[in-house]
């Protein structure tokens, strides 16, 4: 048996993280409702996914995001999010990945082999995400859905991750 000071030293109150803290989310994966109480004491539902026991809140912009890129590629199979901002300024973007690679296939282009021939498949993969997500921000950017700061600082962030998975 343990006592109070114990458990309190242990004590690791319960938290839902966010999608955007996961590198990469299959599109297969099972959303489960919730609800909670705001600060003003108001029930508000929301929807979270649950990878190795712990849940990652899925906002509704971001469902209705990725629509829009399944309805453009129905073969998606994953993507990663970004998020950007704090509250309800928070804003989210939805950028398709690829998926899992086989044993026989990289994970990135074979043009890759070419333009970066000196390059682990890592360095090579991270590249090919970064074009990716960079060619996804110019789009949303050019449609009117991001600012120019707000594009600058997804792309920041795209070279910083780049940057972190090349170290």
């Amino acid at each position: 048996m343990s006592n109070i000071k114990e458990n309190a030293l242990a004590y690791m109150p319960k938290q839902t993280k966010n999608i955007a803290d996961l590198e990469k989310v299959s599109v297969e994966l099972d959303l489960e409702d919730r609800d909670g109480t705001d600060s003003d004491g108001k029930p508000f539902y929301y929807k979270v996914l649950i990878i190795d026991g712990e849940e990652y809140r899925v906002p509704g912009v971001v469902l209705g995001d990725l629509k829009t890129h399944l309805e453009a590629n129905p073969e998606l199979t994953h993507f990663k999010v970004i998020r950007k901002g704090t509250g309800k300024s928070t804003k989210y973007t939805v950028i398709p990945v690829s998926g899992e690679a086989s044993a026989s296939s990289p994970s990135y282009p074979k043009v890759m082999d070419v333009m970066m021939p000196h390059n682990s498949d890592a360095q090579k993969k991270a590249y090919a995400d970064m074009l990716q997500t960079k060619a996804v921000l110019h789009d949303k950017f050019l449609l009117g859905m991001l600012t120019a700061e707000q594009h600058a600082e997804m792309v920041s962030l795209a070279h910083e991750e780049y940057s972190s998975k090349c170290q």
